[in-house]
């Protein structure tokens, strides 16, 4: 059972010591994939343009200089779009004209970066440049999506014959959410309908430590990208990192699992509890710091379905979050449910309570400014109800 967590981001977690630089792109966000080459669309401009990052690692505090080498073909351009030196340099690779071949072309985007020195007293020392050589392919086209529904849940498959962060939004103009990386997508019927849309550039990553209010540190809890993607489960001492994550807003879903006994068969059944906020991942590490409370409930007797709820609120690099809200009805699995339709109801410090829809795997916030007290989030079902609440200092 999980109480109120205290989910607790650090630049540089006790410890870890990594001081370097790598040189990635969406296709090696490792670094280590030095032969996978960057390809580049002709024909689809939402792809562009394609970011090569010259990447500090989590805490890693020196400041380097990059040097770009003339370009080597004239269908793309290569610019450095962040400050140079920095301790994070982004040099964006976008098409300069279309090709006239059907032939995929290669080329390369090349250059040297090195350490300045700075900040002094930090081991900034390794001033001599290092080359490093962006493998490019320029392709025509590339496949088109498919899109099937699922012959075993309710649900649909986006395939999208290629690997990209998935964006979803509510309407064209945005904003967009990343809310997975991979090339094989499932959609639950409960999500809200959207418009999805690929993103093929990396930045930085969150990392923490999670507890509960006594201190006592929460293992086994999964923190991911909801559908697919970056993904860790918290360690043994609760700690936590997920990097790389999709440029831009990323919906980061905590989820915990609980296992108890049900008490109108007397045999284990398994609940699960999620909620969604939102990480903003730049040419930077984010540090992150939630308040969270989540809680699964037991069905009693006459019924099959367990109520579960979850709410939290945080900072995100000191500014203070929203107040995330979720709830729903784990039903049983193998047979039939017998709750009937969950209602989550939220109730905030002052004014009207309100409902919103069941379901896992969603966002929900009060708005930037959420109102100083205490909210409360309730889901009942077949009559059983389960609350959670969270303070607003």
């Amino acid at each position: 059972m999980m109480r109120l967590l205290a989910l607790v981001g650090a630049a540089l977690l006790s410890g870890l010591e990594l001081n370097a630089h790598t040189v990635t792109w969406f296709e090696n966000p490792s670094g280590l994939l030095s032969s996978n080459p960057l390809v580049i669309s002709s024909v689809s401009s939402v792809y562009l343009p394609h970011a090569i990052n010259i990447k500090p690692s989590l805490g890693e505090p020196c400041i380097v200089s990059v040097k770009l080498d003339p370009p080597t073909s004239s269908f793309i351009s290569a610019d450095i779009v962040t400050g140079n030196p920095a301790n994070w340099v982004t040099i964006d690779v976008t098409l300069a004209k279309i090709p006239t071949s059907t032939n995929p072309i290669m080329t390369t985007v090349s250059g040297t970066w090195q350490a300045t020195g700075v900040p002094a007293g930090k081991n900034c020392d390794a001033t001599n440049p290092v080359p490093f050589s962006v493998p490019v392919t320029i392709a025509m086209s590339r496949a088109q999506w498919r899109i099937t529904a699922s012959t075993v849940q309710q649900g649909v498959w986006i395939d999208t014959r290629s690997v990209v962060g998935l964006q979803v939004s509510d309407c064209l103009a945005g904003p967009w959410l990343n809310i997975g990386v991979g090339s094989s997508f499932y959609i639950m019927a409960d999500h809200p309908a959207g418009y999805f849309r690929p993103i093929q550039s990396y930045g930085g990553g969150i990392s923490g430590i999670i507890t509960d209010t006594s201190g006592n540190v929460q293992s086994n809890l999964t923190v991911q990208l909801p559908v697919g993607g970056a993904s860790t489960t918290t360690g043994g001492d609760g700690s936590f990192t997920v990097d790389p994550l999709p440029l831009g807003t990323n919906v980061i879903e905590v989820t915990k699992t609980n296992t108890f006994v049900d008490p109108g068969t007397g045999s284990n059944r398994t609940g699960i509890a999620s909620i969604d906020i939102l990480a903003l991942a730049t040419n930077a590490y984010a540090v992150l710091q939630l308040i969270l409370e989540a809680q699964i409930w037991p069905p009693p007797p006459a019924c099959n379905c367990s109520p579960w709820c979850a709410i939290g609120f945080g900072t995100l690099d000191g500014a203070q979050t929203p107040v995330y809200f979720a709830g729903g009805a784990n039903p049983p699995k193998g047979v039939p449910p017998s709750c009937g339709v969950p209602v989550v109801t939220v109730t905030p410090p002052s004014g009207p309570s309100f409902t919103i829809r069941a379901g896992t795997g969603r966002h929900r916030n009060s708005g930037p400014n959420p109102a100083v007290g205490m909210w409360t989030v309730t889901t009942t079902v077949c009559g059983q109800s389960k609350s959670c609440t969270v303070t607003v200092p």
